[in-house]
């Protein structure tokens, strides 16, 4: 086995592995089990991490099924998910047997490579994707705070880097009627079957009012009981999917009424309980771009179509983790998910090769994005955010607190003097400890903004490195500026998103409210207040941007537009399609990477309240003190080039004029920034929607009827009381899969 490529080394290990993987996908798929009754799966994936050395917990989150192995010190935690629940009466027509074997595999290998590359590996096992909505248990629980990354992969009948998934959520409806006798006195009752039929008739109506990427389908569960009785309980079960969770919202209105209607024309009561909703997806496209470029390499033809809609609890994990949920090819002759075909499909050899080559690709990308300055940094500084954002969060809640107490306080004070200090004191101490945590907040932002400038630095050194020396980084690659940019956008999105009253002051400084801003426009006001009271565009746009030594233009249209001090024209130094680097130790040469954002588009910086020019808050204040921290430390690097000695390297004989070529090295040294300015403007919609949506994370629906209202399926077996390695389907049931020996397994942690 190749140890100094660790690719090489994840291949190698997977390879070995691979029969006891494809051992334990036939299990899984012999022996199906329904959303969290999945006590066999998360047994054998259990035993298989403790063998490899990870520190496995059983039953996490309070969920019987859920499995988390953790290896490796870190400091970039990825998360790779597993799936393992059965569909009732098809069994694993969604290949989910097929996911536990590839995320397992995927795990080991990254395990085998973590210390190298400075990963914390968490292997979790999700039970109940298809109803039951396990990864949102997960993620409401906290179990994805501090993960960088999640992937897994999923089998489809083709291949799809970006699969078009969509928001769902489910809508259980119960009608209570009166019974009677539906022959010799049917005006005695009141049919709940047809106050079902009517709400059926209504949403085939309201299909015309539907957009085209919305989605209404259930089943009737309960339809009476006899046919001489006039029904008194019916009940169905519905799911309603839309391109994202706002536009879900509205269509489970119109069906909601829907519903109302069948109650009103039959004289009925209706009882209508919503489900656990999954969110839409939102894929990391440079992750996604990566694992397209590794599963090429490994043989793999993608679609470039997303695929038909459908949706997954990954959702969720997405809106708060950088996230990918590639499909992966198997032949199913014509079948789809979901039908009895693709159930059988997914135990041949061509879904057998698809653990191969999923696991192989996932730990590839995982192992690129970690051996990558600029992805490594965007990951652990969006990390460091989404700390900040929960720190400022509780900052409010305290802050809030401590407000209504002095409130109290001071009405209590005519009454009772020595409660109302009392409360006083509480209140303090409230505001005390709010103060803390947007200091702690403050810092967390700092160090994101100097961890994303280290790495576009570094990066831009490396790419220019790389160029010296004629070897390539990749077609796709995007330069510094393309990194600078998403951060740009993603920092705004989140502050804009904050509540920075409290983010890194003590001491309340007082805001100027001038009535009119640099531009001559009325300000904007909002009823439930600015997040930004007090800073402008202009100062945020040059806050965010890192650019050293910048002046600032405004445009009468509301666009802001930085100019660096003595820019000059950038040059793309970006290498030319086709072009691969070698493989080797990363810590020799830079990595191949495929590196692709979202399509840019010159924008204004629409995400930013428009707001008068005034003093920048102190909250704003620390935040460009640690920007300008990370810019001066760039800057130092900047100013070492341009001091070189104009006289290196030149060569005598071609009579090169020591000035000329000082300032032409200068000139090189400004290019990253003038690339950064240049591309200031604009957004990667990607990122955007990664950081912008974290505040909507917690809205989340937590009813969820299925965890009053059980699955009855009778042809789904219970899973039997047997150890594990014992067959239970009879003599074709295929052998128990035994716990890896660990090829080349990784040794356990330190304590």
């Amino acid at each position: 086995m190749d140890t100094s490529d660790p690719k090489q080394s994840a291949r190698g290990l997977l390879e070995e592995a691979h029969p006891a993987l494809v051992g334990l996908s036939h299990w899984i798929h012999a022996n199906p089990e329904i959303g969290y009754q999945e006590h066999l799966a998360a047994g054998w994936v259990t035993e298989w991490l403790e063998t490899a050395g990870f520190e496995v917990e059983r039953g996490v989150a309070d969920l019987p099924t859920a499995v988390l192995g953790r290896f490796g010190p870190g400091p970039l935690h990825v998360a790779v998910c597993v799936e393992y629940d059965a569909l009732p009466e098809v069994g694993h027509a969604c290949g989910h047997n097929v996911i536990a074997a590839t995320s397992v595999g995927a795990g080991l290998a990254l395990a085998s490579v973590a210390d190298e590359l400075g990963l914390r590996v968490s292997v979790i096992g999700t039970p109940a994707e298809e109803t039951g909505g396990g990864k949102v248990r997960l993620v409401q629980a906290g179990l994805f705070d501090d993960v960088h990354a999640a992937v897994m992969a999923h089998p489809w009948p083709t291949d799809v880097a970006t699969p078009d998934i969509i928001a769902v959520t489910q809508l259980e409806v119960t009608y209570h009627g009166q019974e009677a006798h539906a022959a010799g006195f049917p005006q005695r009752g009141r049919n709940a079957a047809d106050a079902l039929v009517i709400a059926q008739t209504a949403i085939g109506l309201l299909r015309q009012q539907l957009l085209a990427t919305d989605r209404v389908h259930g089943i009737v569960t309960k339809g009476g009981d006899a046919p001489n009785i006039i029904p008194a309980h019916t009940s169905a079960l519905f799911m309603v999917r839309a391109a994202d969770s706002r536009r879900l919202a509205e269509v489970v209105g119109m069906v909601r009424r829907c519903f109302e209607a069948g109650a009103l024309a039959t004289g009925t009561e209706a009882l209508i309980v919503e489900g656990t909703a999954y969110s839409e997806m939102i894929h990391d496209q440079e992750l996604a771009a990566l694992y397209r470029t590794n599963a090429e390499a490994l043989g793999r033809v993608f679609d470039d179509s997303h695929g038909a809609p459908v949706s997954t609890d990954m959702g969720d994990v997405s809106q708060v983790v950088p996230s990918i949920h590639p499909m992966i090819g198997i032949d199913t002759n014509g079948a789809v998910n979901h039908q009895r075909e693709f159930t059988d499909a997914c135990a041949t050899p061509s879904a057998d090769q698809a653990i191969l080559d999923g696991a192989t690709a996932l730990a590839w990308t995982v192992i690129d994005a970690a051996a990558d300055a600029g992805i490594r940094g965007r990951l652990l500084g969006e990390g460091m955010l989404r700390e900040a954002f929960v720190l400022v969060e509780q900052a409010d809640e305290l802050e809030a607190e401590a407000v209504i107490l002095g409130e109290v306080a001071e009405e209590l004070a005519t009454i009772d003097q020595d409660v109302a200090d009392e409360l006083a004191l509480a209140a303090a101490t409230l505001d005390a400890e709010a103060d803390e945590l947007a200091q702690d907040a403050d810092e967390r932002i700092a160090e994101a903004l100097a961890l994303a400038n280290a790495a576009i630095l570094e990066a831009t050194v490396s790419e220019t490195d790389d160029a010296s020396v004629g070897s390539a980084a990749g077609s796709d690659r995007h330069d510094a500026s393309d990194r600078q940019d998403a951060w740009d956008a993603e920092f705004a999105a989140l502050l804009a998103g904050m509540d920075l009253s409290v983010v890194a002051t003590a001491n309340d400084a007082d805001t100027n409210d001038p009535t009119i801003d640099t531009a001559g426009e009325e300000p904007d006001t909002d009823e439930v207040g600015d997040p930004l009271a007090g800073v402008t565009d202009i100062e945020l746009a040059a806050v965010v941007s890192g650019i050293p030594d910048a002046t600032v233009d405004a445009t009468l249209d509301g666009e802001v537009e930085l100019v660096a001090d003595d820019a000059v024209t950038a040059v793309d130094d970006q290498p030319a399609d086709g072009e691969v680097v070698p493989e080797g130790d990363p810590a020799d040469a830079q990595p191949t990477l495929d590196v692709t954002t979202a399509d840019d588009a010159d924008v204004p910086l629409t995400g930013i309240p428009e707001v008068v020019e005034g003093t920048v808050d102190d909250e704003v204040d620390g935040v460009a003190a640690a920007e300008g921290d990370a810019v001066a430390e760039r800057d130092g690097v900047t100013d070492a080039e341009a001091g070189a000695d104009p006289e290196a390297g030149a060569d005598p004989e071609a009579g090169a004029d020591p000035e000329v070529a000082a300032t032409e090295e200068a000139a090189a040294a400004e290019l990253d920034t003038a690339a950064r300015v240049d591309a200031i403007a604009d957004a990667d919609a990607e990122v955007v929607a990664q950081t912008g949506t974290i505040a909507d994370a917690e809205a989340i629906t937590e009813v969820d009827p299925w965890a009053d209202l059980p699955v009855e399926v009778d042809t789904v077996p219970t899973p039997p009381e047997t150890t594990i390695g014992t067959p239970t389907l009879g003599a074709d049931a295929p052998d128990a899969p035994d716990a890896p020996d660990a090829p080349d397994a990784p040794d356990a942690p330190d304590a």
